[in-house]
Formats: C-alpha cells, structure tokens, sequence
C-alpha cells in the first residue's frame, strides 16, 4: 500500500466516522415527551365559598404524544381521609368536560384534586383548596366598657381614656405586665 492510498483510506475512514457521530448527536438529542397537563377552572388555588354552594369546574386534560388513560378527582376534608369523587376512563390526547361539586357544611377546608394519567402511567395534577366563608361578625360593638392604658403621662399605672383622667391599679398587681385593661368596677379580679 502507497503512502497516497493509505492517506487517502484514513481520510475516508474519518468521514464515515465524523458522519456516525453527527447521526448519533442528532437522532439522541430528542426531546424528551411531557407528562399530560391538568388545566382547572376557576383559575385560584384558594377558593371562598358558601354552604350548600354549587361550583362548576372546567377541566381540560391534555397530552402531547401519549394516549390519556384516566381522569380521577379526589377530595381531601379538614385534612381527614382522602375520598374518591370520580374516577373515569379517557382516551386520545385531548379530554374536556365540567364537573360539579356541592359544598357540603362540613367542607370547612377542603382539597378537591384534580389528577389525569396517561398511558405510561405519568400524571399531572391541579389541586385547589376551599375555604367555608365565615359570616360571624369581626368587631361587635358593645357598652359599659371603660378602657385603660398603663403609657399614660405622668402616672405609672393606668389613664382612662374615656375620661382623660390618671388610675391606679392596686387591686390588679398584674396591670404592669399587660399594654391594655379593662377597669374592674366591683374589684373582684374578675
């Protein structure tokens, strides 16, 4: 073999081999498939609501290349036991539908989880949390209270704030420890 055939078979040995390795490169950066995706309507994760209230969620379940499997929605009470609400069988690579859910006066906080699965068995997820609203009032207005402040001017103690006027507390050792009393009128520590 001459020296120029040798060359030649090496050079031509070298692009058959830069040829694999540009294959090999493009055909193992594929992309990786996607999981199927769980979209849930109202869009909030934190969700306020009434007893007896009926909601209406909007669920969208998708897949890019895999068959979709199931759909299954759960929910989860005041963080007790996990209950089964639906669990249904899907195919193709789209699902659409609503679902209602009446809230129960039980539901104090409750979790409805939204889950699809394909055929792979990989998942995707849309959790939301309900809030039962509470209609109790936050302030109540109320009468024959007389409020003291142990910062007051002048005097270690107390100062009426109603009457603008110093006190002392004597019967109640604590008042130095607390920002804000309620005087008691028949001095019996209650």
């Amino acid at each position: 073999m001459t020296k120029d055939a040798f060359f030649c078979t090496m050079k031509n040995y070298t692009y058959i081999l830069l040829t694999l390795s540009v294959f090999t490169i493009i055909y193992s950066c594929g992309k990786d498939p996607l999981p199927p995706v769980m979209q849930v309507t109202p869009q909030g994760i934190h969700i306020a609501v009434d007893p007896n209230q009926i909601l209406e969620f909007s669920v969208h379940a998708f897949s890019d290349e895999t068959e979709l499997r199931n759909i299954v929605i759960t929910r989860k009470v005041n963080q007790g036991i996990t209950t089964t609400l639906i669990d249904t069988l899907v195919s193709g690579l789209v699902s659409d539908f609503y679902y209602h859910y009446t809230v129960s006066d039980e539901d104090d906080q409750a979790l409805i989880s939204f889950t699809v699965y394909n055929s792979k068995g990989e998942s995707g997820n849309d959790t939301k949390r309900l809030f039962l609203n509470n209609n109790d009032p936050f302030l109540e207005e109320t009468q024959g209270h007389s409020l003291f402040s142990r910062y007051s001017i002048g005097s270690p103690n107390a100062f009426n704030i109603g009457s603008s006027t110093f006190y002392q507390t004597p019967a109640n050792p604590d008042s130095i420890l607390i920002d804000l009393i309620e005087y008691d009128l028949n001095d019996d520590n209650q």
